[in-house]
């Protein structure tokens, strides 16, 4: 079992108060679902794939809200990033 899945188990079924047995019971069905779902998607295409892209990247629209604007504190992180990164990479 992969650690993801143990962390899973232990962290997540006791945060939706659901116990560890009744995750271990339940967990075959869910897999069996997402199998399912997963084989019943249609394929991706590079049709697809496409229309996508240009959706993500059309012009246009309404600007975004007050309240969805990157905050300040968030950009200076951002920054801070980058300059590390370029300290690294000289």
């Amino acid at each position: 079992m992969t650690k993801a899945a143990k962390f899973f188990k232990k962290h997540a079924s006791r945060a939706k108060g659901i116990g560890l047995m009744t995750f271990l019971v339940n967990a075959p069905d869910v897999i069996a679902q997402n199998e399912a779902w997963i084989a019943r998607r249609r394929p991706p295409t590079q049709d697809r794939i496409d229309k996508a892209t240009a959706l993500l990247h059309r012009d246009g629209g309404q600007p975004p809200a007050p309240e969805d604007a990157i905050p300040e504190s968030y950009k200076t992180w951002e920054r801070e990033q980058q300059r590390k990164s370029r300290r690294k990479a000289s």
